[in-house]
């Protein structure tokens, strides 16, 4: 039993040591009126495939930003809904947004790394601010921002996004995450040079052009299925000053509004924890199983253990649900159902699993990758 007791406290100690690591992110608090001198001009990439449902909010949002010196490039990679025409109604009615579209994607490159390749070469700004097409804008973000790594002389800015759910029950999914991401970086060390801890948002990270070409560029990402961290590595690995900061009121996004879409994308993104071998993610399946199943075990036997064990996962969850809420606004009723998160993950694990073997590799918006290639390629290790 002693044995069990502490399978059954892995995953809440676990859960809080991650959450201790979340203790240095701050939030975007500098008022845009304290800049002063010209505004540095910003292009901003947005690529999407498939997008059309969400699109138009976004780019409404981007529209209405309160900035000057911007321009709006819209990459339409290869969809095959009305997404091009969505983006093109769009650029009609706005002299600063312009689109440029995939026509086929090469060999050796993921979707999105490309899309964002294409995007750059037509960009101008000395800034590059990369978002994705489900993303809702604050007004004021992009100065808020700009203001920032203007005045601490940064390179890079990522923000924690603000989570909003049209289906609630994903929440505790997101809320496990969070601790997830204390677990895989430690955020204390983001602003100290001398540590390699980096984080990248794909909602929101805004990047000086000058630091970005002096990486091995995003050529370096293109097999990179979460190349947004790569990106914010790679700069850091180059010189470059890098910061993450909580969004909370600047940049929104409904991540997963179905279980489906938290199948396809989350559990489909699986095998990179796994380093895109099947024994070690079957490890993984292994040891978070018996991580879910050891609690109940433990507390259906009762005594002293079973007390240990609920306390421990009540603090964890608490604590959870605290960084959760405080760094990307999820309600702290969600994060409170950390188990139920946990069991989420490891239900993403088990389809990674499933979906790799039955298509021979890693399915990513309508291709398959092989895994031989994708380990070859691999960039961020988690």
């Amino acid at each position: 039993m002693f044995f069990i007791l502490l399978l059954a406290l892995v995953w809440p100690l676990a859960s809080i040591w991650g959450c201790s690591r979340l203790r240095g992110v701050s939030s975007l608090k500098l008022d845009p009126v304290h800049h002063t001198g010209p505004w540095p001009t910003v292009s901003v990439l947005v690529p999407a495939r498939n997008e059309e449902l969400t699109l138009a909010p976004a780019l409404e949002s981007l529209r209405t930003l309160d900035y000057p010196n911007l321009e709006i490039i819209l990459i339409n990679d290869r969809s095959t809904d009305r997404t091009l025409e969505v983006m093109q109604r769009v650029a009609s009615r706005d002299e600063r947004v312009r689109v440029v579209e995939v026509d086929q994607l090469p060999t050796g490159w993921m979707g999105k790394a490309n899309a964002l390749q294409l995007g750059l070469g037509h960009a101008t700004g000395e800034w590059i601010l990369f978002t994705d097409a489900d993303v809702v804008f604050d007004p004021q973000s992009l100065k808020k921002a700009v203001t920032h790594v203007l005045t601490h002389g940064l390179d890079h800015l990522a923000l924690a996004v603000h989570f909003i759910f049209s289906t609630p029950w994903i929440a505790p999914f997101c809320s496990f995450c969070v601790a997830i991401m204390g677990l895989v970086t430690n955020f204390k060390n983001i602003d100290n040079p001398s540590t390699k801890d980096a984080m990248g948002v794909g909602a929101f990270q805004i990047v000086r052009r000058s630091a970005l070409d002096k990486t091995e560029g995003l050529a370096w990402l293109r097999m990179e299925p979460i190349e947004d961290v790569g990106l914010a590595r790679m700069l850091k690995n180059s010189g470059a000053k890098v910061s993450f900061l909580a969004g909370r009121n600047e940049v929104k996004v409904d991540w997963y509004p179905t279980f489906g879409a938290l199948l396809k994308g989350a559990g489909s993104r699986s095998m990179v924890v796994a380093r895109y071998r099947y024994k070690l993610l079957l490890i993984k399946i292994i040891l978070s199983t018996v991580g879910c199943l050891a609690p109940i075990l433990v507390i259906l036997h009762g005594g002293i253990a079973a007390a240990v064990v609920v306390f421990a996962w009540a603090v964890a969850s608490a604590c959870i649900a605290y960084e959760g809420n405080r760094v990307m606004g999820i309600p702290k009723r969600w994060g409170c159902l950390m188990p139920v998160g946990a069991v989420m993950f490891l239900i993403c694990l088990v389809y990674s699993c499933i979906q790799s073997l039955r298509v021979g590799g890693l399915y990513w918006r309508g291709r398959v990758y092989p895994l031989a290639e994708l380990r070859e390629l691999q960039r961020v290790r988690i």
